[in-house]
């Protein structure tokens, strides 16, 4: 095999080294300074896309606290404002009742002196009712007019007698 045999060899594997020193060279020069360029300008962008990508996270999560924060407080100042309802109905409830207890206790009272007020006009009517009617049975029975002064008399025992059978017995 000729590519082992040392004389072979020798001159290929320096002109090898020779070769690629020489690439390398030609690669150092002019083909990786636009590479490491591209790789640096590459490298930046991805940092910077990962600073802000960072960044964004972190806004979105202080976005996010502050929104469950204020969404606490709504939920808080709803149930504040409910309480506050449900303590005023309550009062308006009490009030209304308190008004209809007394409008009901004026007009219970208003109705019992109505009562005590026909109650004596009553008694007024009936008492007059049984002076006359004891007057004109009188007058029948003893078959002549009586005098103004028999007719007081009269009223007046006549009064007595129905004053004491309209008496309350107790």
């Amino acid at each position: 095999m000729p590519q082992f045999d040392p004389r072979f060899l020798t001159p290929l594997l320096f002109w090898s080294i020779v070769s690629f020193g020489v690439l390398l060279v030609v690669l150092y020069k002019y083909a990786f300074p636009p590479i490491i360029e591209i790789l640096d300008v590459r490298e930046k962008k991805i940092k910077e896309s990962l600073e802000t990508a960072e960044r964004l996270q972190n806004d979105a999560k202080a976005m996010m606290s502050d929104y469950e924060n204020r969404i606490r407080n709504s939920k808080q100042e709803a149930e504040a404002i409910l309480e506050k309802a449900r303590v005023r109905s309550q009062q308006i409830v009490e009030e209304t009742e308190k008004r209809t207890r007394q409008e009901s206790e004026r007009m219970l009272a208003s109705t019992r002196q109505e009562m005590e007020r026909e109650k004596i006009k009553l008694m007024k009517e009936v008492r007059q009712e049984t002076a006359d009617i004891v007057i004109l049975a009188t007058e029948r029975i003893l078959q002549k007019t009586l005098t103004g002064a028999d007719h007081q008399r009269l009223i007046n025992e006549s009064i007595e007698l129905a004053a004491q059978s309209f008496k309350p017995q107790s």
